[in-house]
């Protein structure tokens, strides 16, 4: 074996050590506020009903207020700009019940009761999603900031809160409660899109600010109960297939340990 041939091979064998010893993977846990954005956060006199689970039809108002969610993300470089992201993501949003009560009392026929009252529970969700992120720049000392836009697409399930709504006749003293449980929705898909920011506080530890756009195409079938038109009262069931597309703004900040 000649000289030329020690050194190629002395060159190969640095090189795929320095390969290896590259980090390639991380893991972040991340926290933040989930702002909801158009139909979950609309206020919509005619969805008031549907949420109550009052068999009526739905128009896609989520009544939905800021809430909070919590994300588990996986991330693998494929070289130094692209990679494969996989992220595990729950998220709860309370509802604006005085809005739900106001609403409730002006389009309800419970006309005995002068008093109205609506309790509601939480939106809650919880996704599975896989994509890619791109680094569009890395800059500082030592390259210590990175920037990544990112997309992905998965699976959402999600429930409709539980709900009670009490009646009061503050003449005669009727009282009356209509109460509604937690309903689960078919699951579905979902989406996100956004950027992260990272900063490389060390060789493993890093520090993450995030902000992503989330969306999702949900469906409940329920039975709605509507009169026969006889002379003596009856009713019968008819069933419908309502759509759901909730989408929020999330702003997270997290930490992460690359190995």
């Amino acid at each position: 074996m000649n000289k030329r041939s020690l050194v190629f091979i002395a060159l190969l064998l640095i090189g795929s050590i320095k390969v290896l010893s590259q980090q390639k993977s991380m893991i972040s846990l991340s926290i933040g506020a989930s702002q909801p954005i158009g139909s979950f956060a609309q206020k919509d006199s005619s969805s008031v009903l549907y949420l109550l689970n009052f068999n009526q039809m739905h128009t896609n108002a989520g009544f939905a207020k800021t809430g909070v969610n919590i994300a588990l993300d996986y991330r693998y470089a494929i070289n130094i700009k692209w990679g494969l992201l996989l992220k595990i993501k729950g998220q709860q949003n309370t509802c604006n019940s005085s809005a739900l009560t106001n609403f409730y009392t002006q389009s309800s026929n419970d006309s005995w009761a002068n008093q109205k009252n609506v309790t509601i529970g939480k939106w809650l969700s919880g996704s599975v999603l896989a994509g890619g992120y791109y680094t569009l720049f890395s800059t500082g000392v030592k390259h210590k900031i990175d920037v990544q836009a990112k997309a992905m697409g998965g699976i959402l399930k999600s429930s409709v809160p539980s709900s009670w709504v009490a009646f009061l006749n503050t003449s005669t003293y009727q009282a009356g409660v209509n109460s509604s449980p937690k309903r689960d929705m078919n699951i579905g898909f979902c989406y996100l899109i956004g950027a992260d920011l990272f900063y490389h506080f060390n060789k493993s530890i890093d520090f993450i600010g995030s902000i992503d756009y989330s969306g999702a195409f949900l469906k409940e079938s329920y039975f709605q109960i509507i009169p026969t038109g006889s002379s003596i009262p009856s009713y019968t069931s008819k069933p419908y297939i309502v759509k759901f597309n909730p989408s929020t703004l999330n702003i997270n900040v997290g930490i992460g340990i690359e190995f």
